[in-house]
């Protein structure tokens, strides 16, 4: 365009410039967190014994808290906990309230963010005493619901629909209260 100043053109070279930059990182993230995914899924599955040096701990542990020590106890203790809700297995058990729990509390997953890690959406709502009846009526309990909670979890980063093997869980409580809970609801 022959009306555009020196400075726009700077301006929309520096631009393909940081687009061009930015294109490069994302490549090499992407690349980064398809090992990030792998070595999750190595650090958190198999067995959870003596064997297990401090060393052992994974870099994710890490970055994501303020020291080594409290990396290592957050480690350990997600390795415990996978033994004893067998965590490992969760894939290839039935899950008898799949459908029943996915009709009554909504979620999905929309994708996945700038950094390749998956964003899930639940939508809690002002009909959440209703929800919480009809699973009662349905005999489906916190644990059956957690389990499914756990059982989405696994199935979305052992299928690697999250590249990162991070989960972004966005809880949507438009016209949700704490007056939306009862004790009632509750016991």
């Amino acid at each position: 365009d022959p009306n555009e100043t020196a400075e726009s053109l700077k301006a929309k070279q520096r631009e393909r410039q940081l687009m061009k930059l930015k294109s490069q990182r994302t490549q090499r993230s992407l690349r980064d967190s398809k090992k990030g995914v792998d070595q999750l899924i190595s650090a958190l599955c198999g067995a959870y014994d003596d064997s297990l040096k401090d060393e052992d701990v994974p870099q994710k542990w890490i970055d994501a808290t303020d020291s080594k020590q409290q990396a290592i106890l957050q480690w350990r203790g997600s390795l415990k906990w996978r033994r004893e809700f067998d965590v490992d297995n969760i894939l290839e058990k039935p899950q008898p309230f799949y459908e029943d729990i996915k009709k009554l509390a909504t979620y999905g997953w929309l994708g996945l963010d700038n950094e390749g890690s998956l964003v899930v959406i639940q939508k809690l709502s002002y009909e959440f005493k209703t929800t919480i009846e009809e699973f009662r009526k349905r005999n489906i309990t916190p644990q059956d619901f957690a389990t499914q909670s756990v059982f989405l979890n696994e199935y979305w980063i052992q299928n690697r629909l999250s590249p990162t093997g991070r989960i972004n869980h966005i809880l949507d409580l438009d016209g949700f209260t704490l007056s939306t809970v009862s004790k009632g609801v509750i016991d």
